[in-house]
């Protein structure tokens, strides 16, 4: 029974294994079988999922819109004060009428008839040659530059032109005034710094002694003179002594080198300096200069010659000034020169210096002596003159010598008897 009841039980049905595709929509004849078309592998059979519902079509967007957001600006920052720049800004403005035609239009505006100007006249009187009368031209603005604004609205890409003013009061060191001069934004805290340097000085030379003058002392007793120094003590340049009463003919080219010495002259300021010289007591015939005028560029050295001559004995004082373009302040410079004459003293053994030999035995010689001293601030070249005439008796030594200011020296006198008699 229990075999009878498995084999009742149908049996699966075969798996194809291959399958024919053809066209479904011929009709087929006995001779004409279906070819195959393709042969699949067996596959296994497979449920294909339920495809999802078409998505609905997306909702309308709504028509654009722009939003800003706006920060409050938080407290500005305090701008460093800038002291010797300042920011102009050009604006075009139309000129106002001259003060007539202001004045004209006040009293047209009250009624009352006033006379017309000139320019007035030449407008009203202007007209076509038909009769009309003619418009005045219009007025072109002019480009104004103000001070004190410190704000500016800017468009997007637009640039706006400014001007820095420099100006100082005062002369500033050499390197000059340097400060920044920042701009800001509004509702941000970042700056913009714009680096300005001015210089503001005169036009300047060289102020220093030890520049102008090439020799120098730092100072001299009363009893010492010295000879074309500067003494730094007394801030004076000197000559020393001169002699009284030479003639300066001829300076220019060279003759008399030992009343002339030169100065220095350098510009050190940061222009071109135009200097002109003269003396505080002019006119004046004992001190020269030359060149009265020179233009010195930067760093430039010329020299300045001075001669001294004076007329009369003692000392004789005045001073240089130099006068600077542009400059209010002069540079001064005191100079003195002594007049001399030559003059020696002869202090003898004998009175009213005369030499007595007296009484003297045959070929017995005597030597008498007396002193040669310059009292003068020149130094004096003496010689003895005739000596050719001179008595073979006699014998001076030395016959010529140069003496310095205060020096002296020895005169020996000489006599030798050969003859009996009296000489003299």
């Amino acid at each position: 029974a229990a075999a009878a009841a498995v084999s009742e039980t149908p049996a699966p049905p075969p798996v194809p294994t291959h399958y024919l595709l053809c066209d479904g929509n011929a009709e087929l004849g006995e001779e004409d079988k279906p070819q195959p078309l393709l042969t699949f592998l067996p596959l296994p059979r497979v449920d294909l999922p339920v495809p999802p519902p078409a998505p609905s079509p997306p909702p309308a967007l709504p028509p654009p819109y722009t939003r800003q957001r706006i920060l409050r600006p938080g407290a500005p920052v305090e701008p460093k004060p800038v002291v010797h720049f300042a920011l102009l800004t050009p604006t075009l403005e139309v000129p106002p009428p001259p003060e007539d035609e202001q004045a004209e239009l006040a009293q047209s505006a009250k009624g009352k008839k006033v006379p017309l100007s000139a320019s007035t006249r030449r407008t009203s009187a202007a007209v076509s040659p038909k009769g009309e009368p003619l418009l005045a031209p219009p007025v072109e603005p002019v480009v104004v530059l103000k001070e004190g604004f410190s704000r500016w609205i800017l468009e997007a890409g637009e640039t706006k032109e400014l001007m820095v003013r420099f100006l100082s009061e005062d002369v500033l060191p050499p390197t000059g005034a340097v400060q920044d001069v920042e701009f800001g934004v509004v509702g941000s805290k970042t700056t913009f710094a714009v680096t300005c340097k001015g210089l503001c000085a005169y036009p300047e030379i060289c102020r220093d002694p030890r520049n102008i003058f090439p020799r120098r002392v730092k100072t001299r007793t009363e009893e010492k003179l010295v000879q074309k120094q500067f003494v730094l003590s007394s801030k004076v340049f000197e000559f020393g002594p001169l002699l009284v009463g030479r003639k300066s003919d001829g300076y220019l080219t060279g003759a008399h080198p030992e009343n002339c010495d030169t100065l220095r002259i350098t510009n050190t300021g940061q222009y071109e300096a135009t200097a002109t010289f003269c003396f505080e007591e002019e006119p004046t015939r004992c001190f020269l200069l030359d060149p009265r005028e020179m233009t010195l560029g930067r760093d430039e050295t010329r020299e300045l010659r001075l001669w001294a001559f004076p007329e009369k004995t003692g000392v004789v004082t005045n001073t240089v000034i130099a006068l600077i373009n542009d400059n209010p302040e002069p540079l001064r410079l005191a100079v003195s020169c002594v007049g001399a004459t030559p003059l020696v003293e002869v202090d003898g053994s004998q009175k009213d210096k005369i030499i007595d030999f007296d009484r003297l035995l045959l070929k017995s010689p005597k030597t008498m002596s007396c002193v040669l001293k310059n009292v003068s601030a020149l130094p004096v070249a003496f010689r003895f003159g005739n000596l050719e005439k001179l008595l073979s008796e006699y014998t001076i030594s030395p016959t010529e010598g140069i003496l310095e200011p205060r020096a002296e020296t020895t005169l020996s006198f000489t006599f030798s008897a050969t003859d009996r008699k009296s000489v003299s």
